[in-house]
């Protein structure tokens, strides 16, 4: 460590140290020596100056004198937080000598150092160079490499890096994929191997030439593909430090349609001379250099050179000098032309519609040449043009005069893109009110069609179109039937674009439908009353007749007894027909009413427990077993009623059950529903009388042997049926019936 008060080194030899300084400043590097400042523990904590040459303050911006005993890191914080600190601490602790590249942007310095450091004594001696120039120069480099590599990679043609004996060394995607060779490595193939065996003679000489030193431009041969094809390709290639580079384009199309042409200019003569539109090479002055027969043909010349005597101005209209003018300025100071459509004057007098795509031809140096100008005649275009035009009025015509509503909306904004006037006669509101609000046509949808409407939309997504029926309400109240048919229209790439339609007003058509439909039920309400007559009629005749028989024979009996007997039979018969007129009270009350608003919560535990009560008071011999679980949930409906059905369940299988059977009533949950299942061993039911037994006043026992009015089972069904409710039968001749009944928990 440096002592103080204490004389450097060789402090008697001031000639030497002078001279040593000399030299030192004479250096085109620059040069520092350091020694090491330590802590008590003896670890670095710094180094100070103990010499700078005079480049190593001028690239540091210091006096050399002035940093002689300075700390390094108080002059030159950017030292730590670059880590050389770090570095220079390593070359005096190890001994091993630092040489290292870096960019250091601190205290006011902005430049590459190429440093080289050593250990002296307890410090080191730094000579550091400023390498910023070949640094910059190296980046360059690096980024004109990369500009190359993209061109190399992007390039729309085949290029290619070669041995002298043709072995590939490197080619870009676009040989590949115009070979099919696409994941195929073709490093080290040679490309001899590669050529049609007709072509292999010329292909040698090509590479004799290059081996010479001599340039090869455009050879046409062809080239065998990944999948045994050959593909025509046109390259050229020429030899630079041993290496070939080869640029190459895919010719199999133009080579196909053009076989007897082998070079570009007669291609393009070709192309020229057989082109169906006209072409001309125009001077900057705007005259003619060179045009194709079809130009001739086109406006009306007989020869190319009769042409070659008029200019741009010549053909074009005089009201579009300006606009051609324009163009012509504007190539010349190279923009872009998009192509556009002027009006060509036919050298007998009448006008050619052409569309002109124009380009500014320029010579190797980016000079303008000449312009290109390419004229497509559109005069059949322009006519469909304006047949498509008149067609288009005509189809405005038709849908505004038709008599329903054609409409337009986009996909999925539902903004209106068009509608026709008749709206505004079927839904009583302006056609500026269905552009402003694109709800309306949702909003004036009768309430009771609205859920269904919601549920058909989405149809129109799942399938592509829809068709529905439904009621509007218009402005003054009127209710209208509208049918409305709409469909979605796709892109190219099968998405929806927007939606079409047509409504139509079926109000009329409805009315009628509604008047047929009120006939046909008054003829079927006429059909069932004739029914009802004679099947109720039948059920009263026979009772009728007993009591009549029975009133005769006991006017005319003898004894009390007798009498008494007849008159018990009457009053069994009245008794018969006040029950009958009851049920048949409560067919009609079911067969009326559908209002379901004064269900209520229904406790079906306490309804069915009430039931196996009452039935096993009126039941006797026959056994009854009633499993109903207790934690049955509420149901809803009407209590009365569904007592009502469990009884004349219960009831009709009690009287076609012996005394010596069972009856056995079971409830319980099943997929959201309540369950209630009644069984019995009793006489059965064949499959013939099955599909009858919910038919009123039908009875398996005609002669009424049995009690019954063969009306409790179609009650039961009823009743079932008024509450979303089923009933189905299972049965077999002398095994028993099981009826089933299933009614909703909400």
């Amino acid at each position: 460590m440096p002592q103080d008060n204490q004389p450097p080194a060789h402090a008697d030899k001031p000639d030497d140290t002078r001279y040593l300084q000399t030299i030192l400043d004479s250096s085109f590097s620059g040069i520092m020596a350091f020694e090491s400042l330590r802590d008590v523990d003896g670890r670095i904590i710094d180094f100070v100056w103990t010499m700078v040459n005079r480049r190593a303050g001028e690239m540091t911006n210091h006096e050399p004198a002035s940093l002689i005993g300075q700390r390094l890191l108080e002059v030159m914080p950017g030292n730590r937080e670059e880590g050389l600190f770090d570095l220079y601490v390593d070359v005096v602790q190890t001994g091993q000598p630092l040489e290292h590249e870096h960019y250091y942007e601190h205290d006011g310095i902005k430049t590459w150092f190429r440093t080289t450091a050593v250990k002296l004594d307890d410090g080191f001696v730094v000579t550091f160079s400023d390498i910023t120039i070949r640094k910059n120069a190296e980046q360059a480099l690096k980024d004109k490499h990369a500009e190359l590599q993209n061109f190399f990679d992007a390039s729309l043609d085949m290029l290619c890096i070669t041995e002298t004996d043709g072995k590939i060394i490197k080619s870009n995607k676009r040989w590949d994929d115009m070979l099919g060779f696409i994941g195929t490595d073709l490093t080290d193939t040679r490309l001899l191997e590669l050529v049609h065996p007709d072509d292999l003679a010329e292909v040698q000489q090509a590479t004799a030439k290059l081996s010479a030193g001599e340039s090869v431009i455009g050879l046409i041969n062809r080239f065998r593909a990944h999948d045994g094809d050959y593909r025509w390709i046109e390259w050229r290639a020429y030899l630079a430090h041993n290496r070939v580079y080869l640029t190459a384009q895919d010719v199999t199309e133009r080579q196909t349609m053009q076989t007897r042409l082998r070079d570009s200019e007669a291609i393009y003569r070709a192309l020229f001379e057989q082109s169906n539109d006209a072409i001309f090479l125009i001077g900057l002055d705007g005259k003619h250099m060179r045009v194709n027969q079809r130009a001739c043909e086109m406006f009306g010349y007989d020869s190319p050179d009769e042409m070659l005597r008029l200019g741009y101005r010549d053909l074009v209209v005089a009201e579009e000098h300006h606009g051609s003018d324009d163009v012509l300025r504007r190539l010349i100071t190279g923009q872009r032309v998009l192509p556009y459509e002027r009006t060509f004057q036919h050298r007998d007098g009448s006008y050619v519609n052409v569309s002109v795509s124009v380009q500014l031809v320029r010579d190797v140096d980016g000079k303008p040449l000449h312009i290109q100008s390419i004229c497509r005649d559109i005069s059949q275009r322009k006519i469909v043009e304006g047949a498509l035009r008149q067609n288009e009025a005509r189809m405005r015509s038709l849908l505004e005069n038709m008599r329903d509503v054609v409409w337009a909306v986009e996909w999925p904004s539902g903004q209106l893109i068009y509608i026709n006037p008749v709206v505004e006669e079927i839904y009583g509101h302006s056609i500026i009110s269905f552009y402003h609000d694109k709800n309306l046509w949702y909003e004036v949808i009768h309430p009771e069609d609205k859920p269904t409407q919601r549920e058909i939309a989405a149809k129109l997504l799942a399938d592509g179109w829809r068709e529905s029926e439904y009621r509007i309400i218009r402005p003054d109240g009127e209710v209208r039937w509208l049918r409305e048919r709409q469909w979605l229209v796709y892109d190219d790439d099968g998405e929806p674009t927007r939606v079409e339609g047509i409504i139509s007003d079926i109000t009329e058509r409805k009315v009628a439908a509604e008047r047929q439909i009120q006939l046909r039920l008054e003829r079927e309400r006429k059909n069932l009353l004739r029914s009802f007559i004679e099947k109720t009629s039948h059920e009263f005749r026979t009772p009728l007749s007993i009591i009549n028989t029975s009133q005769y024979l006991m006017t005319r009996a003898d004894s009390a007894e007798r009498r008494a007997q007849m008159g018990g039979r009457i009053e069994g018969e009245v008794r018969y027909i006040n029950n009958l007129i009851d049920m048949l009270l409560e067919v009609v009350k079911l067969e009326t009413t559908s209002d379901k608003t004064h269900h209520k919560p229904v406790n079906p535990l306490t309804l069915l427990r009430s039931v196996c009560a009452d039935i096993e008071i009126l039941t006797k011999g026959a056994a009854i077993t009633c499993d109903i679980p207790d934690d049955l949930p509420t149901i809803y409906g009407a209590s009365v009623h569904l007592q009502d059905m469990m009884r004349h369940i219960m009831h009709n299988a009690r009287r076609y059950t012996p005394d010596d059977g069972y009856i056995k009533l079971e409830a319980q949950v099943e997929a959201n529903r309540l369950m209630i299942r009644v069984s019995d061993n009793g006489v059965g039911i064949s499959p013939d009388d099955l599909p009858r037994i919910f038919d009123m006043f039908w009875r398996k026992d005609e002669a009424r042997t049995t009690p019954g009015m063969g009306l409790g089972l179609s009650i039961a069904q009823k009743i079932a049926e008024l509450h979303d409710g089923e009933i189905h039968i299972e049965s077999e001749l002398e095994r028993g019936t099981v009826v089933t009944v299933y009614l909703p928990l909400s």
